[in-house]
């Protein structure tokens, strides 16, 4: 017997590890180990290599980088230049995508990647990275007035109440922006989403409830949790990608608009 990840039920454990919690609606994998994300990068036959290609693109300044960056993220950044942080710490920050559109804000800001690769190309391009939260604070002025951003991050995690406690214990944020995908429903309409969403990539599948479960025990913050769709873009791409032969499947997808992500935010009393 188990304890479930979000809403600590006591849950029974499936086949290859996979336990789906009757509770909240949590679906995780206990017998599988975090992707090495510190040579996913570099290897050519991981997803992540993909990645890659496009940080050229990303720091390239002549491009405005607001029209890059997903609806998420765009939600994080209209919430943000309301809040007014001293810092933005963003976690998981990947090729820097969002790191860059933060520091355009004047928000004095810093990123965490477990790939050593990609500390190493972003702080080449002028950008305070670290491999280790706890370095951060050799990098800029952690203060009092601190936000953190976790963009499609817990997914990939063991252990997360416990990931996001450390977290908030050593920065003790104002403001935290979390998004994670919504599975369920990307998973109709992205096949390139299919491909990752299963382990050793992602450990974990969410609901809206099981988030809720997730952040209950966090008294110092009011929660809110709400399903985003994608750009319209996107979606076209998604779609063109996915062979759907049915028109209706088109017309259905780009009236209802598809919810990808959960976007959370959690903001101090």
């Amino acid at each position: 017997m188990y304890k479930c990840w979000a809403c600590s039920s006591t849950v029974c454990k499936g086949e290859d590890g996979k336990i789906v919690c009757a509770n909240c609606g949590l679906t995780y994998w206990t017998e599988h180990r975090e992707n090495d994300y510190n040579s996913a990068y570099q290897d050519s036959t991981t997803l992540y290599n993909k990645y890659l290609l496009y940080f050229p693109k990303i720091h390239d300044q002549n491009i405005n980088i607001f029209k890059k960056i997903n609806p998420v993220e765009s939600l994080a950044v209209d919430s943000l230049s309301k809040i007014k942080p001293d810092t933005h710490v963003d976690i998981g920050c990947g090729v820097g995508r969002f790191l860059r559109a933060i520091s355009e804000t004047g928000i004095q800001s810093a990123g965490v990647e477990k790939s050593e690769h990609l500390v190493d190309l972003l702080r080449n391009k002028g950008y305070s990275c670290a491999h280790d939260m706890t370095q951060v604070p050799n990098l800029v002025n952690v203060g009092d007035n601190v936000s953190v951003s976790l963009f499609e991050v817990i997914e990939h995690v063991t252990e997360p109440e416990k990931f996001l406690l450390e977290i908030i214990n050593f920065f003790k944020p104002n403001y935290l922006a979390i998004s994670v995908p919504n599975s369920l429903e990307r998973r109709r309409f992205d096949p390139n989403f299919k491909q990752q969403d299963r382990p050793p990539n992602h450990l974990s599948r969410w609901s809206q409830k099981s988030l809720y479960s997730l952040f209950s025990n966090l008294q110092d913050y009011c929660v809110s949790v709400k399903k985003v769709p994608p750009s319209r873009k996107e979606l076209v791409h998604a779609l063109l990608k996915g062979n759907f032969k049915s028109v209706y499947v088109h017309l259905y997808a780009l009236i209802w608009r598809p919810r990808y992500w959960y976007f959370c935010e959690l903001k101090r009393k």
